[in-house]
Order: structure tokens, then sequence, then C-alpha cells
């Protein structure tokens, strides 16, 4: 009997647990639903995180599913992944040389990044605070960590738009749905694309609730350290938070701040003003040496941009369908918002009265949205782009987390309106040629979906939550998905094979064979530009020295160098891949070997083409390559003895110029003897046979086929360099009606006529041309690429020499090969032979001075020279202030030579040389940082003591709600 009483005991002790297990779960979920303070964050940061790797995994997996990465196989590919690299290596070297008891020495100039370059001003995402995890990552796991801290980063812009939503007493289910929306929707999957545009996501929110806390009179620490990180991690977006700070701050001030006079008003302006100047004191470390390499970039101070009054009508149509879909709008904008969005900014502007601050700025970013002048203020004042969407994404998703609580319980006037809305929003679809999409109607038919949803009586508030929840994942899921995917011509297409990323710049590039050379000596190298497989900054991450650079922050001097030499290939100003295999700038920039694809009419480059001295040959993505080491090549440091004024230089051809640059040094004034140029480039006369599709006329020609071709016959030189000379070429593009020719418009039927007026009404000019140009006797294809002078990506250049290739033989033809219709204009059109029978002996002239003992250290080089007479010491590494000369212990001055390098001028005797480098502005910038700083512990000090005394310095708090209007928790 005791034990059945024993075991009744047992039993009803287990129901009791059981059933206070059941009532937990029950009160957990009443947490969700009420008001309790002590569980509600915390059970809304538990439901965050798991909805978000939910949605995201769902949304994202169009990714790997392709077998695609995350990664851009252009911006992600070629600057953001191997400068992420390069940043785990330059952490690891600072802290071996600790280890190794060198001391503190931090890198500040790499040599593998172009010719040259600075680092902080030019790896801006050095000061990314995630990218440091690079540093304990293995570099063959890189590219895995890379992608997850793209997404680590959405999901930080989820958490920090969920903070200043609560901020205004919205609700949490509300607030997850939006903060999952902002995080998710298509301005965020652009971070793709662009890595580092994700910060302003995460930043914004966490930069207005700073403003709320100093409006409430509360510790200003937030908006302080937000000023300060939006500067540190990127001048470019803190300069666009800041347009959009000031306004908010003003209208916030007058509307919860009660009566204002003028005086209170300038000083609230004084109270923010003074807190951002902390917060930008505090970045200037990084912010300094950035502004100063910034206003040293020509295509930033001295390109005049004319910006039209509106955009394309294809655009306006693009953001239409853009606002519910991912549809690409232009300008650099994704916005796809989904059905969730365009019901609440409906029912916004539905209910009279209500927000109307926030109805202000929606119509007012709405508007900046379609009117290339706010492109262009937002992009500095240069062409328009809007990169800034992150703030327009943030009001729309605020919206919705406002809203979304009122589309439960809709009147029948807004259930109509609502109705209304939707109809018209798909009668356009249906009629704008760049809505009608299977990716629009897709979308528009979730949103449908969610009008039936919300306009449904009788249902429970769980039940349309879940209604509501899953139609948004279903939109992101949805819209990601023809984002994405290649089948649906989506930009999973370039976006780099899942895996391969690494391989990509290490294994299976190309240069790879140069650097398994191991040679320990100073020196370049360069590749033809006709087949081989580069990735730009490749040679970043391998350590080579090269050539190839792909970066938005560059040095103008090397832009300058390679326009006035007509460079082909380098029509982006931040953008080079080699040097066209011209044989004198190869030299002259210490190029010592050469990587060539082993194809079929391609020849290695003159001075590169000696059987006998490939070193290194290898399959590479089952393509063979090899290595060739140059015959006469001069090393990084030479010496001059006598100098090519500017002036002269200037006046010269491209060819001429070449040509001058082996002869003498060129600088704007010195006390060298003035060079006796040999000049030998020669013009030689030519006849013109052309295709269908093409005529040219006097310094015109006009193309009306796609891939119409012209010969250029001449009687060439033996022993030289054959190039094709272009001065003054620019491209127009000519609508389909004014491209026909008037006898074939006039034979066409009279259907065949509106079809063509119909293409004439939706034609777009293309931004770029592409010109090929072959040789009988030349070396594969070479190619002239530029923008058309109205796009924004025009560099400014017309003036191409494109080298041909050497042949002991004489060359007799070229073909050029026109890949885009309209109207080519030049000034200058010819062929041009370079003779190379002096390239030899003016090689050893250039050395008869050795440079001894050349070193490339940290921030620092090195080497000694023996001169008979005055002359000029000139180094292959790139001008930058941030370079002084120390000369037998004395500092001299450095001069800029040949456009982009350095050189010293020093009397005749035995010199000890030393380059130092320090990043221009670094100094100030730490300085003005340490301000900063003590000036934020100041602020801080002053907090702590007013807390301590328990004074109340002002009384009156700040409404916590944006304006009176009704909200209902969700």
């Amino acid at each position: 009997m005791k034990a059945i009483m024993k075991k009744n005991t047992e039993t009803k002790s287990m129901f009791r647990r059981i059933k206070a297990k059941i009532n937990g779960r029950i009160e957990r979920t009443r947490s969700w639903e009420g008001d309790d303070p002590a569980r509600k964050r915390k059970t809304y940061w538990k439901a965050y995180a798991a909805s978000f790797c939910v949605l995201a995994l769902a949304a994202l997996f169009v990714y790997p599913s392709n077998g695609r990465s995350l990664v851009w196989s252009v911006d992600g590919l070629e600057q953001y992944y191997p400068f992420f690299i390069y940043e785990g290596q330059w952490i690891r070297e600072i802290v071996q040389n600790l280890i190794s008891g060198q001391g503190l020495q931090i890198p500040l100039w790499t040599h593998a990044l172009g010719y040259g370059m600075d680092i902080p001003s030019t790896l801006d995402v050095f000061f990314d605070p995630l990218n440091l995890l690079s540093a304990l990552c293995p570099e063959r796991y890189s590219e895995y960590l890379f992608q997850f801290l793209v997404v680590f980063r959405l999901f930080l812009a989820g958490a920090t738009f969920s903070l200043f939503a609560f901020r205004f007493k919205t609700g949490r289910f509300a607030t997850l749905l939006a903060a999952l929306l902002y995080a998710l929707g298509g301005t965020a999957m652009a971070v793709a694309f662009w890595p580092a545009s994700a910060w302003p996501l995460v930043l914004f929110p966490l930069l207005l609730l700073g403003a709320e806390k100093v409006l409430a009179r509360e510790r200003p620490y937030l908006f302080i350290v937000s000023v300060a990180a939006f500067f540190i991690i990127s001048y470019y977006f803190s300069y666009m938070a800041c347009l959009f700070l000031i306004p908010y701050c003003a209208a916030r001030v007058l509307l919860t701040q009660g009566r204002m006079g003028i005086l209170r008003f300038l000083g609230w302006t004084a109270r923010f003003l003074g807190y951002a100047a902390i917060g930008i004191l505090i970045a200037c470390f990084a912010l300094v040496p950035s502004i100063i390499g910034l206003l040293g970039i020509e295509r930033v101070t001295d390109v005049a941009v004319t910006v039209p009054l509106l955009y394309p009508f294809s655009y306006y149509g693009s953001a239409f369908a853009g606002f519910l879909s991912f549809t690409g709008v232009g300008s650099d904008c994704y916005i796809g918002f989904g059905g969730i969005a365009v019901l609440a900014c409906v029912l916004l502007f539905v209910r009279r009265g209500e927000n109307k601050l926030l109805k202000l700025g929606f119509l007012g970013m709405t508007a900046m949205l379609l009117l290339p002048a706010a492109g262009s203020l937002m992009n500095g004042l240069n062409y328009a782009t809007n990169r800034w969407v992150w703030a327009y994404a943030l009001i729309v998703c605020f919206i919705v987390a406002k809203m979304l609580p009122s589309l439960g319980s809709l009147s029948k006037r807004e259930v109509k309106a609502a109705g209304i809305a939707v109809v018209v929003y798909g009668l356009l679809v249906f009629l704008i040629p760049q809505a009608r999409s299977e990716k629009t109607f897709a979308a528009f038919v979730i949103l449908m979906a969610v009008l039936l949803l919300v306009a449904q009586r009788g249902l429970t508030e769980r039940a349309r939550r879940a209604g509501l929840a899953f139609c948004l994942a279903a939109g992101v899921v949805c819209n990601t998905f023809y984002l994405v995917s290649p089948d649906e011509g989506g930009v999973g297409f370039n976006s780099s094979p899942l895996g391969s990323l690494y391989t990509k710049l290490t294994a299976e590039a190309p240069n790879h064979l140069v650097a398994d050379l191991n040679d320990p000596t100073l020196w370049r190298y360069d590749g033809d530009s006709t087949a081989t497989v580069r990735t730009r900054n490749d040679s970043l991450v391998l350590g080579l020295y090269g050539i190839d650079f792909y970066n938005s922050s560059y040095n103008s001097h090397i832009d300058d160098y390679h326009t006035e030499l007509g460079v082909a290939k380098t029509n982006i100003n931040f953008s080079y891949k080699n040097l066209g295999g011209r044989a004198f700038l190869e030299t002259l920039a210490g190029v010592k070997y050469y990587l060539m694809p082993d194809q079929a009419g391609v020849r290695p480059a003159y001075n590169y083409d000696d059987p006998s001295k490939v070193v290194a040959s290898g399959l590479v993505r089952n393509a063979p390559y090899t290595v060739y080491e140059g015959t006469d090549i001069l090393p990084l440091a030479f010496v001059y003895d006598s100098y090519v004024p500017r002036s002269l230089y200037d006046a010269m051809t491209p060819a001429q110029r070449q040509e001058s640059l082996m002869q003498g040094v060129v600088l704007e004034n010195s006390n060298l003897p003035e060079t006796g140029l040999d000049l030998k480039s020669e013009t030689r006369p030519y006849t013109i046979m052309s295709t269908s599709g093409l005529t040219v006329e006097e310094g015109v020609i006009r193309v009306t086929e796609k891939g119409a071709s012209m010969q250029l016959s001449f009687e060439g030189l033996p022993d030289c360099e054959t190039y094709v000379y272009f001065d003054g070429l620019n491209h127009e593009s000519l609508p389909p009606l004014e491209s026909t020719p008037k006898k074939d418009f006039d034979a066409m039927s009279w259907y065949q006529k509106a079809y063509l007026l119909k293409q004439n009404l939706e034609w777009s000019a293309p931004t770029d041309y592409r010109i090929t140009l072959t040789a009988d006797k030349g070396s594969g294809v070479r190619t002239i690429e530029n923008s058309d002078n109205d796009w924004h990506m025009y560099g400014g250049k017309d003036e191409w020499l494109v080298n041909m290739g050497y042949s002991s033989e004489s060359q007799a033809t070229v073909n050029i090969r026109f890949d885009v219709k309209g109207e080519y204009h030049f000034d200058e059109m010819s062929v041009v032979c370079q003779p190379m029978e002096a390239f030899s002996a003016q090689t050893q002239a250039l050395k008869a001075d050795p440079v001894h003992d050349l070193a490339f250290d940290t921030n620092k080089i090195t080497a000694n020279v023996n001169l008979d007479a005055p002359k000029a010491v000139f180094f292959s590494v790139p001008y930058s202030e941030g370079w002084t000369a120390v000369v037998d212990g004395e500092e001299v001055p450095l001069k800029r030579a040949n456009t982009a390098f350095m050189a010293l001028e020093l009397e005749a005797g035995s010199h000890d040389i030393e380059l130092r480098y320090m990043t221009p502005g670094l100094l100030e910038g730490m300085v003005l940082s340490s301000v900063g700083l003590c000036a934020f512990a100041a602020v801080a000090v002053f907090y702590a003591g007013r807390k301590h005394r328990g004074k109340a310095i002002e009384a009156k708090p700040a409404r916590p709600s944006i304006e009176k209007g009704s909200s209902r928790d969700a």
C-alpha cells in the first residue's frame, strides 16, 4: 500500500512539473504579446536572431544552390576580397615584427599594389573593424569568413534598426518584420556587390538613435561614437549621413522641444555640432589621410560634370517596379521592399492628420530618388548616383514598423483605398515596359496576397500575424531568387563560383608562375594583354611587384602618366592591368619577367622574346603559359645624366614621349644639361578599305552595323614596333532611327517604320564602346575600350597609342573592328613605326652608373650610388608627398620625375640614400584624434559628475514618439 501511495505521489509530482512547464511556455508567449519590460527584450532578440538565420538561409540559398558565392566577380573579387586577405597579411606582419624583437613597425606603403600605393588612404576598407578577423583566419579559408561577415553585417543592420524603432515604442512583432525587411531587402542584398555599403545600414540607425538620446538630455556617448565610427569606416558615406542628419535633427528639435525661439534653437544646434565635432576629431587618424588622398585625385577635383534635369524614361519605369521587386533601378540603386511595404506606405497616406513628419520625409526622399540633382549632391556634386538609398530603406522600413499594427484593423475606406492602389499599381506594371517582367509579376502576386490577408474579417490576431510573416518571407525569398538566379538573368551569373575565390588569386592565377620563381632581387613583372587571364590586384595577394591595380582611391600621377602616353585599356582612371607590351615602358618600369599565353598568333613583346630566356611554363586553368626574362632590363632605380624640360615633353606625341623617357628624365626644371633628343618614330601613310555598315569621312567614322570594320594598308618599317594612333577619339551613339539610312527607311512598310519608331522610343544609349585591332604580323588582338563622354565612368581620355606588336619584317595591314554603332570622331588617326635599333644601347646607357644595395624595407628605401658628375637618380616608385629623402644624413628635395615617379638630383661623389615614407596627414590626424578622445573623456567626466551630484542640468525631456498619432502595439 505504501508503495502504491508513493507511486501516486511521484505521478502527481510529474504532472505538476509538466503543468509548470506548460504554464511557463504560456507565460513566455504572454511576455511576447504583452509589455513586461523584464522579458520582452530578451524574447525579441532571440526571435530576431532565429528569424534572421532562417530567412537569410532561405533567401541566400539561391547562391550555393547555383554553385555561386556572395562575391561579385568585379568589385568583390578584385577589390574587397584581395584587400581582406592583404589586411590579414598586414596584421600578421606587424605581430611577427613585434615577436621577433624588431619593434612596432606598421607598413604604410606597399609596392605590390599597382606600381606602389599608400595603404591607409588607398585601402580604406582597413578601417572596417570586422576585417581585423582576417588576421586570425588561414588564407585558404578566408573566402568563407569573408562571406560570413557580409551576412553578419546584415544581421547587425537589422539589430540596430530594431534599437532605433524601439525608441519610438513600435511593437515587437512589427519591429521584427520591419527589421528583417531592412536587413534582407533589396538595398541590403546589394551588399553582395559592395560589402562596404553594409556599414551605413548598420550605423545610420545608431546615429539617429544617438540624436534621440541627445534630444532627451541623456548621455551623448552613442551619438559621438556613431559619428566617429561613420567617419572612420567611410568618409564617403559619412558625408551622406551628415546631409540627412541635419534636417532630421532640426525637425526633431522643433517637434520635441516645445516652443522654440531662435536662441534656443541655436543652442541645440551648437550642442549637436559640438558632439559631432568630438566624433569627427576621434576619427581624424583615418579621416585626415583619406581626405588628403581624395583631394589628390583629379577624377574628384578636376572633372566638370553635367547633371541632367531628369533621368531617362527607363529609369523611372525601373524605379516604379524596383520599389516592389528587386529590379535594378539604375545609378547604383536597388530598393525592393515587397508587398507589405507598399501597403504600409499606402496606409500612411490614407490616414489623414497622422505621422506628418514621416509623410514629409518619405515624399522628400522619394523625390530625391527621382531627381539627378539629388544624386549628384549626395555624391559630392559629382555624377548622379543613388548609393544613399540605405537612408531610404530606413524610412520605408520604419513606416512598416509604424503602420503594420494597423494593417490588422483596416476600416472599409482603408481597404477600398488599398485595393484601388493595388489595382492601379498592377495596371502600371502591365503597361510600363521596364516593369513588365516575371520578377515584378511574382512580387505583385505576393502583394495581392497581403491585400487579401489584411482585408479578411474574423481572422485571429495570431493567424493574421502568421500570414504577414509568411508573406514577408515569401517576398524576400522570391525577390532574392530573381535577383540572383543565373537562370533568370540574375546577378549570380556575375558572382564568383563558390570555393574558387582564393584559388583564382593564387594557384589559378597565371602570375603564380612568376611568384614561384622566388627571385630575391627587386623587379616587376607584366603580362600580355591579349589572352592572359588576369585578376586585378592579385599581385597584392601573391606579394608580387606588378602593374595591375583597381580601386577608386588611386594615384593621379600614375593616371596622368598612362594618359599622356596613350596606354591602351587604362580608360578607367583607377584601373590598369599592363603596359601593352611596349618595350620602352616595360623596361622603364623595371619589368624583368613577362608572362605570355601560348596561343597561336600571340607573340612575346620585344625584349621579352628570347627563347633561351624562358624561365617558367605551366598550365593554368587548362591553358599553357610561359614566363620570359627580359634581355635588356632596368632596375627599379637607375641614373639619368640629362633632363627633358616638361614644356618640351608636353608638346610631343605619345610615341615621341616614350622615346624621350629612354634618353632623359622629365622634370619641370633642373640643373642638369638638357637632353639632346634623337627621336626616330615615324608616321607612315596609309589607305582605308571599309566593309559594309561603315563609312569614313573627314574626322568621322560612321558605323551603322555592329561589327563593321575597316582595313588600314601601309608600308611599314622592319625591326619596329608598329602602333595605331588616335587623337581626340570620341564616340557618339546614334538612336535606331538616326542610324537607319534614309533610303532603307523609305523602303520599309508602315509596320516596319512603326516598329522602328517604337525601338527609337525605348532606346537607351550605350555607355561604352570597344574597338578591336589586329595586324598582319602583329601579336594577338589589341583593344581600345572607353566610355562615352557623358557617362560617369569617362575619364577624360581620348588619345590612344596601341601597340600592334614588334616584327623584324615590315607590317602592312591593320584591321579595325567597331563593336558599337555610332559616330567615332577623331582629330588624328595614323600609323606609327617605332624603330628599335637604339633600344639596347639606350638601356645600357641608363645602367652606366649602377645604383648599389637597393633595398625596399618597411616604409623605407635605401641605396647608395657613386656618380662621376651631377646626375639624377631615378626611382621607379610613384611620387607621393609622403616620401622624404635623406642623402648623406641631410634631407634633400625629392622631385616628381617622368610625371609619376621620383628622382634626386645629386652632385658627383658617393652618396648614401634613404627614402622615408609617412602617410600624408597621418601624424596630424593622430594628434587630432587624441584631442577628440580627451574631449570625449571630458564629456564622460561631466556626465558622471552630474549623476554623482544628482543634479538635473536640464529638466524637460523629449517626447518619445515621433509625433502624435495612434500606434498600437504589435
